[in-house]
């Protein structure tokens, strides 16, 4: 059989013809020893990636949606197993912490971070293979993987844990593609098996299963497409319909939503390339119309088909429901970069397929690894001020945690209700933090705190205020490490307890002045428990809060200031995290 022959006739069940490891059709395949000689060399790049990685990961913590599994998800139950993380389906993610957490508690966050790298290089180095796969010459590849691997851009995808619930299904899912490209029966029970593992580790899974089926309806592999995406799609139904949650979409997003994508895509590029915005969204318009070229032809093979729909449908899906509150600008998420570059760069590598073929092999190749190379060094290169960053970022989420932790060892009675900034540590609260106490759990920060910096320096003071709609309420108040004085104003009453902390009883219908004298203070004012709301103001020494007293108006406060104005704050979970200073 010639090799036109079988070419078409893997491409009539829906494969592109690929022959091993990325050799271009036609093309003689090297020594058994070379290409041994340049696995070794790809495992030692990986191997060095990795080590470069773990090491950059010490002095990191746990911070944003880790709590939520380390602290409410402690009870292996339907409900811990089951109930949603946001939106997402999350039951592996949390069996892998719960598990963590058997093992290491929360006095090291190796454990956790290691996990989370292995499967960052996993997911990375099947990217690496389907590139191979797709005729991709192996320097390129190769370089090509390792600026993932490494890439800096993405830092939260590095070092927060956390993403392994991204990664995980990225991982299952790629080797899935790979296994179509086969258009064998058995290869395609087993995309399906890894498909429908990977559905409960993230709603990123939805996105890259949604891309698979597409790509196969377009290749004309209806029967194939509702086989291998059906047993995951049923799946992720049950879920849904038993305890599952809608996701935040939104109509009114929509027209939002193709800026969104955008975005992303050009985030995703200028991170990975070190290019700026316009010449990335340039080299997008240049992959788009190689894109559109190859399409037309009939020859984009299946994984890049799957590819292109999953970065289509992932930044959409997210698009719909984070962009009228978080913004446009969302999409730049560092932990977003890492998966659309790598599905782009599948993409790119059917798009560029006839390149690696014939004349233009040698000069395609040198070009590309010139490009790759630059990239590499741009993502090497950044990755130490960025790890440094995230270093410094958890270092002040464990210094807030452990300032709170020594506060309720005091015995003071007006400890924040959560802390630290709740945008890092949204789970954290003074009634887990005493529950893992008394449990026996050590919440202990291994790397050095950074020093808090001087009252004089800060450019905010942050208020803490809860409250209820029930007159009469009794609240209290602490000032810590600075002095202050009270002034009762229409009806409130006042009793100062000793310089330096003092407690305060408010009437619903009463109205408070503080007045700092000291330039050290930390303030926190609590009123039942209902809500919360942040106060930020610059050079603040005078400080007024009034109560509503219409019960039904106790859903926001009105703060004065003197030199600022009136400010209105609605409900929300904002807190201090202030370390105190101590006296004297």
């Amino acid at each position: 059989m010639t090799r036109a022959a079988a070419d078409a006739g893997v491409e009539a069940h829906g494969a592109t013809a690929m022959p091993d490891a990325g050799d271009p059709p036609g093309a003689r395949r090297a020594p058994d020893r070379w290409r041994w000689a340049w696995r070794l060399v790809a495992l030692a790049a990986f191997a060095g990636g990795v080590v470069l990685l773990a090491r950059g990961g010490d002095g990191m913590w746990f911070v944003t949606d880790e709590w939520a599994f380390l602290l409410r998800r402690r009870d292996l139950t339907a409900a811990t197993l089951f109930l949603p993380h946001n939106e997402h389906w999350s039951t592996f993610p949390v069996l892998v912490y719960r598990a963590l957490f058997e093992l290491g508690g929360l006095t090291s966050y190796r454990p956790y971070l290691y996990t989370a790298i292995a499967l960052h290089a996993g997911a990375t180095a099947a990217g690496w293979w389907l590139l191979r796969r797709l005729g991709v010459p192996r320097l390129p590849a190769l370089l090509a993987a390792v600026a993932l691997l490494l890439m800096g851009a993405a830092v939260e995808q590095l070092y927060n844990a956390f993403q392994l619930s991204w990664t995980a299904p990225l991982l299952l899912v790629l080797v899935a593609w790979g296994l179509l490209e086969r258009a064998r029966p058995r290869a395609d029970a087993g995309a399906a098996a890894l498909l429908l593992l990977a559905m409960p580790w993230s709603g990123v899974a939805l996105a890259l299963v949604a891309g698979t089926g597409a790509a196969l309806v377009i290749r004309g592999r209806w029967a194939r497409a509702v086989l291998v995406t059906a047993p995951a799609l049923a799946a992720y139904a049950l879920w849904r319909a038993v305890w599952g949650v809608s996701p935040p979409l939104s109509a009114a997003a929509l027209t939002r939503v193709p800026a969104y994508v955008g975005h992303g895509l050009t985030s995703a590029v200028g991170g990975y390339t070190g290019l700026p915005p316009e010449a990335a969204a340039a080299a997008l318009v240049l992959l788009t119309v190689a894109v559109a070229v190859r399409a037309v032809r009939g020859g984009l093979p299946l994984a890049s088909w799957a590819a292109l729909f999953a970065v289509l449908a992932f930044f959409a899906s997210a698009g719909l429901a984070r962009v009228l509150t978080l913004g446009v600008e969302q999409a730049a998420s560092s932990r977003y970069l890492h998966l659309a570059m790598l599905l782009l760069l599948l993409v790119a590598a059917g798009a560029s397929a006839p390149v690696w073929r014939g004349r233009a092999r040698l000069p395609a190749t040198v070009l590309a690894t010139a490009l790759l190379a630059a990239c590499a060094v741009v993502n090497v290169t950044a990755l130490d001020r960025v790890t440094e960053d995230s270093r410094r970022l958890r270092g002040t989420v464990a210094g807030a945690i452990e300032t709170a932790d020594g506060l309720l060892a005091e015995g003071l009675p007006a400890v924040p209700a959560a802390m630290p900034e709740p945008l890092h540590a949204p789970d954290v609260t003074a009634e887990e933090l005493l529950r893992l106490q008394a449990e026996g759990v050590a919440v202990d920060f291994p790397g050095p705190l950074p020093p808090a910096a001087p009252p004089e320096d800060e450019v905010a003071f942050r208020l803490q205020v809860a409250f209820t709609p029930v007159p009469e309420v009794t609240g209290d108040l602490a000032v810590i490490g600075g002095t202050a004085e009270l002034r009762g104003r229409e009806g409130a009453c006042a009793e100062v307890v000793a310089e330096g902390g003092q407690t305060l009883e408010l009437r619903a219908d009463g109205r408070l002045g503080l007045r700092a004298t000291g330039s050290d203070l930390l303030l926190h004012v609590r009123r039942g428990g209902a809500a919360a709301g942040l106060l930020r103001a610059e050079t603040l020494r005078q400080l007024e809060l009034a109560v509503p007293a219409d019960p039904a108006g106790a859903g926001a406060l009105s703060l004065g200031f003197p030199e600022a104005g009136t400010l209105r704050l609605c409900g929300a979970t904002l807190v201090d995290q202030r370390p105190p200073t101590p006296a004297g």
